[in-house]
């Protein structure tokens, strides 16, 4: 799979993403490889666990914001709308949003694992 049926699978922007890094598929392929060994899933997952949703909270912010930047669409979608539930800082209605943000996220890795 290259890089454009890559960003296809997970649903993502591969123009958006390309653009923004200056037109380097090599860049853009560079950056994503990366996104696997980011720490904010398991964080997120950590944190849900312990029953702390302030660093749930702060962990799904991050996950979003480096979701943005890669135009991981999908996944930055459903991580925007769990942040949201964890914004107050508590744990009452999160649990729709988690699972399906942890469906995209799987996604996402599983898709990024198949690039040539």
């Amino acid at each position: 799979m290259n890089i454009r049926e890559c960003y296809d699978a997970f649903g993502g922007s591969f123009n958006d993403v390309y653009e923004r890094f200056g037109g380097s598929e090599d860049f853009v392929r560079m950056f994503i490889l990366k996104f696997p060994k980011d720490e904010s899933m398991n964080t997120l997952e950590k944190a849900i666990e312990e029953g702390n949703a302030e660093e749930a909270f702060r962990a799904a912010h991050t996950l979003k914001g480096l979701c943005a930047n890669l135009a991981i669409t999908r996944l930055r979608e459903s991580v925007s709308e769990l942040t949201e539930q964890l914004r107050g800082r508590t744990l009452d209605t999160y649990q729709d949003a988690y699972e399906k943000a942890k469906e995209d996220y799987k996604l996402t890795i599983d898709a990024i694992a198949q690039l040539d």
